[in-house]
């Protein structure tokens, strides 16, 4: 149940990072409320991340998978922190930290994404399509509403999975 709950609040929180980029928000030069507002979601989005896409990984019956998740988690972490730190309080020389926490989690997404659609099988196949969500969404590629629906789609493979398999060992 913590896995989906966690899988929900960061669809939710890219979906408001998203709504706040389509009102026009410039985290890039943040001069006003709703640009600092989408920054610090960003900012949460990418810790939700760092916490989700580990848990993505263990989904994976590859071992390696899981690895690879934890990486990622670890880039997304960094980034969160890093990015309130450039540009909510526009420490410019963490930008290149921001890079490289930013290029480690997009691998690991992008790793994660080929994991599930190359060598999962039936339904846990379609979880290819919770990294690379967080994938463009992280590039800005996608908007929150998409990201959400993919996010929501992985909570609900959780909790059907976990009811399967109450009742397949009889505690049903």
């Amino acid at each position: 149940m913590p896995t989906a709950a966690l899988f929900v609040l960061t669809g939710v929180l890219w979906l408001a990072h998203g709504a706040l980029i389509q009102a026009g928000a410039d985290y890039l030069d943040p001069r006003q409320l709703i640009d600092f507002a989408a920054i610090y979601l960003f900012s949460a989005a990418l810790l939700a991340l760092a916490f989700a896409v580990p848990a993505l990984g263990r989904l994976s019956s590859r071992r390696w998978a899981a690895r690879v998740g934890l990486i990622g988690g670890i880039g997304s972490g960094t980034a969160a922190v890093v990015n309130i730190l450039e540009d909510g309080l526009n420490i410019e020389w963490m930008f290149l930290p921001f890079v490289v926490s930013a290029l480690t989690v997009t691998v690991a997404l992008l790793v994660l994404t080929l994991a599930f659609a190359l060598f999962e099988h039936g339904a846990y196949r379609l979880l290819a399509i919770v990294p690379l969500s967080g994938l463009l969404g992280f590039q800005g590629l996608l908007g929150g509403a998409l990201a959400l629906a993919a996010w929501l789609g992985a909570a609900a493979f959780v909790l059907l999975r976990h009811d399967l398999r109450r009742l397949q060992s009889g505690n049903g």
